[in-house]
């Protein structure tokens, strides 16, 4: 039966050393949507470059994914393990540095 839900778009961001994570989270944004969407009145639907953005020349490629994609998004769920990013054109590499304090 269908019902009246509010939609939170949630962009997965992942690197590419992440892939199964990538997947697991996912699953684990429909399981809730299986469990709980109907009772809250609420779908949670997972967007990603893969899916959610078109082929598109004139600006870095980040960028385009930013302007198709990000900037409609309610909620952001990143995952990384060894890799933080690559430079964007305007701005270097995501660098990690470890605290002695932590």
């Amino acid at each position: 039966m269908s019902y009246k839900a509010k939609v939170i778009e949630v962009m997965i961001a992942t690197p590419s050393d992440v892939a199964k994570e990538r997947q697991v989270i996912g699953d684990i944004v429909y399981e809730w949507n299986f469990v709980h969407s109907e009772d809250k009145d609420l779908v949670l639907l997972p967007v990603g470059w893969e899916s959610h953005a078109a082929p598109s020349m004139g600006d870095r490629p980040q960028a385009i994914i930013n302007k198709q994609v990000l900037k409609n998004c309610d909620l952001l769920i990143a995952a990384f393990w060894t890799r933080l990013g690559t430079p964007t054109g305007n701005r270097p590499a995501v660098r990690l540095k470890r605290s002695k304090n932590i």
